[in-house]
């Protein structure tokens, strides 16, 4: 169930982005990845599981993804493997127009 809803988060995600650093916490089963350093501004929460952190710039600064186990198959090292490899996510920016 949790592989399907994240795949289907892909579809309106996608642009590839490699880690800078990975953290995997069997107690809580949260992995935790940073993409890049900068001032933190707020975190969008998406109903898949995936907290996003953003910047003040707007850019994505970290991913947490709960409940990783069940999503990366139950195994702690396909976990860490797999976070490890590039993430493919898309986001879709709504832009205004000015009146």
């Amino acid at each position: 169930m949790y592989e399907n809803t994240l795949q289907n988060t892909y579809k309106y995600l996608r642009f590839y982005i490699s880690m800078n650093e990975t953290r995997y916490d069997k107690e809580t089963d949260i992995l935790d990845i940073e993409l890049r350093k900068g001032e933190y501004w707020k975190s969008i929460e998406l109903p898949t599981g995936i907290i996003i952190d953003l910047g003040k710039d707007g850019s994505i600064l970290s991913l947490e993804i709960l409940k990783a186990s069940k999503i990366f198959s139950g195994d702690d090292k396909k976990v860490i493997e797999y976070a490890k490899s590039v993430v493919v996510i898309k986001i879709r920016r709504r832009c205004s127009t000015p009146h």
